[in-house]
């Protein structure tokens, strides 16, 4: 009989991409001759991502194209359709789904084009079509050109066994969530590409690692036996260095947290836990007395269920993957996140994990809102009913010196957009930019003008720099808040999360700060277990800067200082093959090399000084300069294969006492 089932065949898919291009701030702002000062501070305020939307292009500046896993282009594909929208975004029809080989190359000023047979070529920005909702720019650019430089040549990317269109869509949200360098001065697209392709390079193969090499994690087990550690050090708060444990009593139903912090000579652990911020719950506004949430129940599935003890409804999910990290190196898992930034500095790159090391990265989702009101410490809280965490009020009665916090919500609110460029006659309250720059007058029926208040101006002048929207919401408990609507601009002033929004709200007499993150949203982290985390100390080399002093004192105190660095009283702890044929770059740059023959060169600031060493009978580093000053260097912490801590007694020539300082050798040769 007759079977035509498969003569008509099926009809060929489609798919409507979605396409935002950003480019490099600089380039764009070279763009933007004509464009007002408002305009150009809004490009400018973008520097995290050190980009601007680009909305004026044309079709032709859109290439879409078949690659291998070499990177070499097979086919170019034509595109089925091309519009754009009305919010500048770009709509490209093309044949076929989410795929690995297909990508959007975008040329910004048309001399780059994609030949068959040729490479992806420098100076076009491209990104995979891993998305319906496609950003592209050079985030997107790098990360997949690491890709493909990660992966091996022979392998299919239209299979999808080794690597899945998901694993490399988050590869790609993974390097456009990182800081990558500013955009220098006279830098064009194709150098600026391949800088950020130098930069995302480790963090690229470790998601590839982890993505080829992963599997789910029982983190109910973990959490129950060995705990979660977890490191902390954000960029932002210099110096600081943080560990902690996340652990679980399945026979008590107890939940604990056991934090450590570098004190300046060893981590010492943090006795008061109590969380400063307060928590929007059923009966209102509540202080999180201790942990900000707490295990209510581990799941079959692996994953866990948190909850705030302070507001039942503000619940999360934490769900993970797990990766084994023997022969990992240590320092790529903690590139590309701010919030462990400072580890990246004590942490050499030629440090690996042993055996028996895991890491798991973790998400964390909310699956009830979290609404939290910061607080913060400062002098007499008790003359702002308790809290620190007050709203300065411009009251716009053009008398700057009649400004002070806020105290209702009704009084930061204007009946009107101002006209003015004087800043004390705009009825505006100050954004938590870091540094009291940014201010936003909230007008009757939503709309929210963001300024610029430069008050050492002559005389001082308010710039309008862009605008939002904002809501008011009134709860039943009692709890009114206004709701500053995030976009490009005000995420750059602030630096809040991406789907964190900003409010107002008050409480005990004066308008305070507050932020929102909606059930939905998400956050991720790298944690580990216990053989991970001690690798991870071990491999930390940081100053211990007990007693150091820039005023001059005598030897003994020196000694005094390395027995508070956990060295023993007079001794140094050297032996000549910690440095004899070797090369150090201390935390300045400079670089000191160490020959056999006692010999040897510091460089400093591109300035060469002979020197001359010895390691004497009590185990100190003796180094002499050509000009005579000396440094009695005693050994606090060596790590074989990347550096040493040190401690040192620095006497200029003619002087019988010296400064105290500490520095972190690296091994650079």
């Amino acid at each position: 009989d007759d079977d035509d089932d498969d003569d008509t065949g099926a009809a060929e898919t489609s798919t409507n991409f979605s396409v935002s291009v950003t480019s490099p701030d600089g380039l764009a702002t070279a763009a933007l001759g004509n464009s007002s000062p408002q305009q150009l501070l809004a490009q400018f305020l973008l520097s995290k991502a050190h980009a601007a939307e680009e909305t004026s292009l044309t079709e032709d500046a859109f290439q879409v194209a078949l690659v291998n896993a070499a990177g070499i282009v097979t086919e170019i594909v034509t595109p089925l359709s091309w519009s754009q929208e009305a919010d500048g975004t770009y709509v490209l029809e093309l044949p076929g789904g989410l795929r690995l080989d297909c990508v959007v190359g975008v040329g910004l000023d048309g001399s780059v084009e994609l030949v068959v047979g040729q490479p992806l070529p420098n100076g076009l920005l491209v990104a995979p079509t891993t998305n319906p909702l496609l950003d592209v720019d050079v985030a997107s650019t790098a990360s997949y050109q690491n890709f493909l430089d990660t992966v091996e040549d022979s392998i299919d990317l239209t299979s999808q066994t080794d690597l899945t269109v998901e694993e490399v869509q988050s590869i790609i949200d993974t390097i456009q969530d990182m800081d990558l360098p500013a955009p220098q001065a006279g830098q064009t697209l194709e150098q600026y590409i391949a800088a950020a392709i130098a930069a995302s390079q480790e963090v690229v193969e470790r998601e590839v690692y982890v993505a080829e090499n992963s599997s789910a994690a029982n983190l109910g087990e973990l959490i129950s036996t060995e705990g979660i550690h977890w490191f902390e050090g954000e960029e932002e708060e210099i110096g600081e260095l943080l560990y902690g444990v996340f652990s679980y009593d399945q026979n008590t139903q107890v939940t604990s947290e056991t934090e450590f912090f570098w004190n300046g000579s060893a981590f010492e652990e943090e006795t008061d836990l109590g969380e400063d911020d307060w928590i929007l719950g059923d009966s209102g506004w509540t202080q999180i007395a201790g942990m900000f949430t707490v295990v209510s129940a581990l799941n079959a599935d692996g994953t866990i269920t948190l909850v705030s003890p302070e507001s039942s409804s503000s619940t999360e999910q934490m769900s993970g993957i797990m990766v084994d990290l023997e022969g990992q190196s240590i320092l790529d898992f903690f590139l590309g996140d701010e919030d462990v930034a400072n580890w990246t500095d004590v942490i050499g790159a030629n440090s690996t994990f042993s055996a028996g090391a895991v890491g798991y990265d973790i998400t964390w989702t909310f699956t009830g809102d979290f609404i939290l009101m910061w607080d913060w410490d400062c002098q007499n809280p008790e003359n702002t009913g308790g809290i620190c965490n007050t709203v300065w009020h411009s009251d716009g009665d053009g008398d700057a010196g009649n400004d002070t916090f806020a105290t209702t919500l009704e009084s930061i609110i204007s009946s009107t957009a101002s006209a003015t460029s004087d800043p004390s006659a705009i009825n505006a309250v100050v954004l938590p930019d870091g540094n009291g720059e940014y201010s936003v007058e909230l007008v009757e029926g939503g709309v929210a003008n963001i300024f610029q208040f430069d008050w050492q101006a002559a005389p001082p002048v308010a710039t309008n720099v862009g605008t939002s929207t904002w809501v008011s919401v009134s709860l039943d408990n009692g709890v009114t808040y206004i709701e500053l609507a995030m976009n490009d601009l005000l995420q750059g002033i602030i630096d809040f999360d991406e789907d964190e929004t900003l409010l107002f709200t008050e409480h005990e007499g004066y308008v305070r700060y507050a932020s929102k993150e909606m059930a939905g949203t998400s956050e991720s982290e790298w944690v580990f277990n216990q053989a991970a985390k001690d690798e991870i100390l071990n491999a930390a080399l940081i100053p211990c800067i007990a007693a150091d002093s820039s005023v001059l004192t005598d030897f003994s105190s020196f000694e005094n200082a390395v027995v508070q660095c956990g060295g023993t009283q007079g001794q140094g702890g050297f032996t000549e093959a910690n440095v004899s044929g070797l090369t150090f770059t201390n935390s300045e740059g400079d670089t000191i090399t160490f020959n056999a023959d006692g010999t040897g060169m510091l460089t400093e600031e591109g300035i060469d000084e002979s020197i001359s060493w010895e390691v004497d009978s009590s185990g100190y580093l003796v180094i002499t300069f050509a000009g005579g000053d000396t440094d009695t260097v005693a050994l606090v912490k060596s790590v074989a294969g990347s550096g040493m801590s040190v401690k040192a007694y620095e006497v200029d020539s003619g002087n019988s006492d010296g400064e105290i300082g500490s520095d972190v050798l690296w091994i650079s040769q």
